[in-house]
């Protein structure tokens, strides 16, 4: 069945031990510096990646802080532009107020003076109807002159009365 071979296993040990000799006088170095090199560059790709996520963390943060200050300002200047069209507004609407006291001042001032020139007018019509109607009465026609005298007449005999 198994037989043991004394020879053969002494040409293997030695050949284990010359293979372990070669291997570690030229190939465990390499084999080693190439997975030291590996694990350093694996542990710098993880410090780099952490410092990348602390960074876009920290961008994070401050493009949500911009974010709300944007907002701020934004209600802020809403509000501004909300009260600056209410003074606005208020400022329209005195204005149209006085221009229509304005106007229904002149009008009214238009009204009396149209007024007082038909009161005039109406006067000197009164004036010319009874200079008429007086030299009539009196039958003769009376002058601008002899109604000047009239006139005057009349009022110096209308204060020596009072």
């Amino acid at each position: 069945m198994f037989e043991y071979f004394a020879d053969v296993s002494v040409w293997n040990l030695i050949t284990f031990g010359v293979l372990v000799i070669v291997l570690g006088k030229y190939g465990w170095k390499p084999i080693i510096h190439s997975l030291d090199a590996r694990i350093a560059k694996i542990k710098e790709d993880i410090d780099l990646a952490k410092r990348n996520r602390q960074e876009a963390d920290q961008v994070l943060a401050e493009q949500k802080k911009l974010l709300s200050d944007a907002r701020s300002e934004a209600a802020i200047i809403v509000g501004k532009a909300k009260t600056d069209g209410t003074v606005r507004k208020d400022e329209i609407v005195e204005k149209a107020r006085k221009e229509a006291q304005s106007i229904i001042a002149k009008a009214m001032e238009e009204a009396e003076s149209a007024k007082s020139r038909a009161m005039d007018d109406l006067k000197n019509e009164m004036g010319l109807l009874s200079l008429q109607i007086a030299g009539q009465v009196i039958g003769k026609t009376l002058s601008p002159k002899d109604h000047e005298d009239l006139v005057l007449q009349a009022l110096s005999q209308y204060k020596s009365q009072n």
